[in-house]
This record gives structure tokens, C-alpha cells and sequence, in this order.
């Protein structure tokens, strides 16, 4: 999907300049995930990130 692309494109933008590990894009109320950057997952940190 190109809207996906280009969401992810800005996300590794993100991380780049600010230094970030990884970026999640959640909705915390419904606790959907709807994005991240493209760098690989740590299993950890996604556990971390679904239970919030």
C-alpha cells in the first residue's frame, strides 16, 4: 500500500534524527497498532508496547 510506504518512510525519518530505537503508532484506547518504523521488531519491546 503506498500510504503504508510513505507513513513508514517518515517514521525511519523520525528515528533518524531523533535518535529513537523504535517507533510505535498505536491507538491506546481501542489498542490498535497501526504502524512502526522498519527497523526489525525487538520481541520485548513489543510485548512492552501491547500492554500499555
Amino acid at each position: 500500500m503506498k500510504q503504508l510506504r510513505a507513513l513508514e518512510n517518515m517514521l525511519n525519518l523520525v528515528t533518524e534524527s531523533t535518535q529513537l530505537d523504535k517507533i510505535f503508532v498505536c491507538d491506546i484506547y481501542n489498542k490498535i497498532f497501526l504502524a512502526s518504523d522498519t527497523k526489525p521488531v525487538d520481541a520485548q519491546l513489543s510485548e512492552l508496547c501491547c500492554d500499555v
